[in-house]
């Protein structure tokens, strides 16, 4: 039965929602950002804190809003695609664009940040680790070696690129929509995705009832006393960070599989915005319980927000590059005395020459990959011809929050991060 709420309705979502009138680039676009200036601070400067003074750790706010987005539209891409063009679809929009990061950050970023330590590049082709490890043990989105030689030693966070670590998170929730596709939940037996997210949710509640004010004890309980477990290729994942991501993922893909029950109300939108605003001010570590509020926000905001934000985004996504060379960037003019003119300075060359790449990487390399979308090899063949490839969703994603890490550390065999690594990502640090 849907909700009838008579004041301010709008329909349900399936009514309201426009596979291009929205304003999910527009908020994936503002997630990218806002991961950048939370590791501002800690990059720059090695404190910690984000630079607005506000009571909210913006990376994981932000990455928790690029998977509850990703969990709505890439569930409604897996309804909608075989198996095989849907994996060639998530593949096509993740991985030209990190593959040539990869080569940009070892073919020119850390030659020009060992030049600034060694006056030459002697030496850098052969340090360890190398920039061919770099490309070549990264290469899967497992972030696996997370810098090259020497080139950031003493500076407050060693990795050359601590936002990745959230792709194989994202791709883990792929792999999970093809599976439940395969196997007909999404079609069939879809209450199951709501129990799988009311779960989750009753974890967060859980958690932060027995401590509200920072991580809970359920990830030590469930896994090593470090809070981690391994998947098989995939790599190690901090089971907290990976509890959280993939909550808000599942109920994305709630929203999208009952978006003919839920109903797009601006009392409940402006409702939900008070409940994170609320969690928000009592420091709720990742919103808590808020969670759900958040998701139904974002929702809302994606479809009501005017249409000045629906336009921004539409033809050009520069939103996953972003993302990706941010950290990067902030890096490489922090080593280069950037930070000397001040913070405001510092921020304000960085989303600059940031987004400066993100759109060159969107012209030269997304959306060029994209155009293959429709190739129809017989291995990759759709389930009806004509098929529509719905919007895509990045990051991050990414995204860029909640942020569970395989930490940035100076050791490229090491997994397990350190608090400072986990802070520089954006993230809160892990449980303990």
């Amino acid at each position: 039965m849907q909700l009838k709420l008579p004041v301010r309705s709008h329909g349900t979502l399936a009514d309201a929602y426009s596979g291009r009138d929205n304003a999910f680039n527009f908020l994936r676009l503002v997630f990218a950002l806002a991961v950048l200036v939370g590791h501002a601070r800690i990059l720059g400067y090695g404190a910690y804190g984000n630079p607005l003074d506000i009571p909210v750790d913006l990376g994981g706010l932000a990455i928790a809003g690029f998977f509850a987005l990703s969990g709505f539209l890439i569930t409604r891409s897996g309804r909608r695609t075989s198996l095989p063009r849907f994996w060639w679809h998530r593949l096509l929009r993740i991985f030209p664009a990190y593959w040539v990061c990869l080569l940009v950050t070892a073919g020119v970023v850390a030659p020009l940040l060992w030049l600034h330590r060694h006056g030459s590049l002697g030496g850098y082709w052969s340090t360890t680790p190398g920039p061919l490890g770099y490309l070549v043990r990264n290469s899967s989105a497992d972030l696996v070696q997370f810098s090259i030689g020497d080139v950031l030693s003493g500076r407050p966070n060693t990795a050359l690129n601590g936002s990745v670590w959230t792709l194989k998170y994202e791709l883990v929730c792929y792999l999970l929509v093809g599976l439940l596709a395969v196997i007909g939940v999404l079609r069939r037996a879809r209450l199951l995705v709501v129990v799988m997210a009311a779960l989750g949710m009753a974890i967060i509640a859980f958690d932060f009832v027995y401590s509200p004010s920072e991580f809970g004890p359920l990830p030590d309980l469930m896994t090593t006393s470090d809070g981690t477990f391994t998947i098989p290729i995939g790599g190690v994942f901090h089971t907290w960070y990976f509890h959280l991501l993939m909550t808000a993922f599942l109920l994305g893909a709630v929203a999208d599989l009952y978006r003919d029950h839920i109903p797009v109300n601006d009392v409940l939108g402006w409702l939900s915005l008070i409940v994170v605003l609320i969690a928000i001010q009592q420091h709720w570590p990742n919103l808590g319980p808020a969670l759900l509020a958040y998701v139904y926000l974002l929702l809302w905001l994606g479809i009501r927000l005017p249409a000045l934000f629906r336009r921004i985004g539409r033809d050009n996504d520069y939103s996953y590059g972003i993302y990706i060379y941010a950290f990067v960037v902030q890096q490489t003019l922090a080593v280069y005395g950037l930070t000397k003119f001040g913070l405001l300075a510092y921020l304000t060359v960085t989303i600059v020459v940031t987004v400066a790449v993100a759109m060159a990487s969107w012209h030269l390399i997304e959306r060029p990959a994209l155009r293959l979308k429709d190739w129809n090899p017989s291995f990759i063949r759709t389930r009806t011809a004509g098929e529509e490839l719905p919007p895509e969703v990045h990051l991050p994603e990414p995204a860029p929050v909640a942020s569970s890490h395989a930490e940035p550390s100076p050791e490229p065999a090491s997994h397990t991060p350190g608090d400072d690594a986990v802070l520089a990502t954006g993230a809160p640090p892990p449980p303990s």
